[in-house]
């Protein structure tokens, strides 16, 4: 098993000479987020494909579009069917 510290020199094998200490922090954080789900995988299950598209449709009716050229934060969106008066600035 790779200690932590066995796992930056890998990864700072891989990345360029010129990166940068964001560059690198950001790839720490995108391998451990990859572990994180990973194991939840591991402990919670995964969802099929199926199961996948109907949480989408459940959450489908949610999703607003906006025109980002004429909405301004804290104004109310229209849409076709309704006026969404919650603000989305949150």
């Amino acid at each position: 098993m790779n200690t932590a510290k066995d796992e930056v020199r890998e990864l700072l094998d891989k990345l360029p000479e010129n990166c940068s200490l964001k560059d690198v922090q950001y790839h720490l954080y995108v391998i451990e987020k990859i572990k994180h789900g990973l194991q939840v995988a591991e402990e919670q299950g995964t969802l099929t494909q199926e199961e996948a598209e109907a949480r989408l449709k459940k959450k489908a009716h949610r999703v607003v579009w906006l025109n980002l050229t004429t909405w301004r934060p804290g104004a109310p969106v229209k849409t076709d069917e309704k006026v969404v008066s919650e603000s989305l600035t949150r």
